[in-house]
């Protein structure tokens, strides 16, 4: 029975892999064509995210009280991540992301390859 049980553990792994393998990031020239314009994006939790062309940012969302949230920051293209450098959130630090298209939503991954969330264009 345990050795049933590690095949499956063994098998779910490497299907995990498989997976992951498959998810094609966005290039650095796919990233420019993707934010590096006026456009606007909205996340799961009805955060925006707007983009300017040019490189900054502006983030509007609501706090745990229901209040206006508003932060704004900075974001650049190195090596195939995206990344961003927010003001009043992260402490200024920059993060950078791998980016990739699932239908029409915008998935973030952490550089690892863990899913972190998701953005949908507004229109």
């Amino acid at each position: 029975m345990k050795l049933q049980a590690c095949a499956v553990g063994i098998a779910r792994f490497f299907l995990a892999q498989s997976a992951v393998a498959q998810v094609n990031f966005l290039s650095n020239e796919e990233l420019i064509k993707e934010f590096d314009r006026d456009v606007v994006f909205e996340t799961a939790s009805k955060t925006r995210i707007t983009h300017k062309k040019g490189g900054s940012i502006e983030s509007n969302s609501q706090d745990s009280r229901g209040r206006p949230a508003y932060d704004s920051g900075k974001y650049a293209f190195k090596d195939g991540k995206y990344c961003t450098q927010w003001f009043k959130s992260r402490a200024n630090e920059e993060s950078c992301f791998l980016i990739f298209r699932r239908d029409s939503d915008i998935v973030f991954h952490a550089l690892d390859g863990r899913e972190l969330s998701t953005r949908r264009e507004l229109r």
